[in-house]
């Protein structure tokens, strides 16, 4: 009987969407990844790689007593500080170097200097300058995220078609007009993809500084780990911030499907 209902299940399965499929395959990985995750841990043992279970639990109890909650909203509102700067910097200083020759060839070492160094070799140094407080917080999630988008729209702002702008000022199109018309359509995608691994070191930031100096969620983190024998606590704490890059990278998708719809057919990446 079971081997009549595979050619079933096959043909059930191939009338259903591209999408459909995507999804059901999604849920089945992340099903098996749970299972798995529940028996390797309940053959170490909670002390060593907690159970699903336990973590679910864990992060239930955490949620209730209400300091996870507060603190990841401190330091999420924060994060997002530090983006949107990164941001107001990234942007206009990357089309600048994509479509001015002059002015890529001022910024291309610093912009590469720094994108070669490591956020955290900096972190002693901005702690003697800034202090621990928001200023220093802010700067490394700032470090963190700019030169990834900077580069991909600089990356994008190099490849639009130079015969299209040729063509638009043949008609005696302005500047304006070209670049909303011509620029900008044909970066909005390398823009959001950069903003997608903008969003992922973001969060990476975030955590990496306020571990550094024991504060906000990150601090939290690393207390939690110290006042508990079971690793359910960190590994619920840390499941928040796999949804946080999650959930943000899903509404980046959505706000590229809605901007730009052709850029599902663009390798945007660097």
């Amino acid at each position: 009987m079971a081997v009549r209902d595979i050619p079933a299940f096959g043909g059930w399965f191939g009338t259903l969407s591209r999408r459909q499929k995507k999804s059901i395959v999604q849920i089945t990985a992340v099903l098996a990844v749970l299972l798995l995750w529940e028996a390797v841990g309940q053959a170490l043992g909670a002390n060593l790689f907690a159970p699903f279970t336990e973590v679910v639990a864990s992060y239930i109890d955490l949620f209730q007593r209400g300091a996870m909650v507060d603190r990841l909203i401190k330091s999420v509102t924060e994060m997002f500080m530090g983006f949107g700067l990164a941001v107001a910097f990234a942007v206009p200083v990357g089309l600048l170097m994509g479509r001015s020759r002059r002015f890529d060839s001022i910024m291309t070492p610093w912009v590469s200097a720094f994108f070669a160094t490591s956020t955290s070799a900096l972190l002693p140094l901005l702690i003697v300058v800034l202090g621990i407080d928001l200023p220093f917080r802010i700067t490394i999630i700032w470090l963190a995220c700019v030169w990834h988008i900077l580069l991909n729209l600089y990356h994008g702002a190099r490849g639009v078609n130079q015969e299209l702008i040729d063509v638009g000022q043949s008609f005696d199109a302005s500047s304006l007009k070209i670049f909303k018309d011509i620029t900008l359509p044909a970066v909005i995608p390398f823009l959001v993809a950069g903003l997608r691994m903008g969003l992922t070191r973001a969060i990476r930031g975030f955590i990496l500084a306020e571990t550094y100096i024991r504060t906000g969620y990150g601090g939290f983190i690393m207390d939690v780990g110290n006042q508990s024998i079971s690793t359910a606590p960190v590994l619920a704490l840390i499941i928040n911030i796999m949804l946080l890059g999650y959930v943000t990278r899903r509404l980046l998708d959505m706000a590229q499907e809605w901007l730009a719809p052709w850029a599902s057919d663009m390798d945007t990446a660097l």
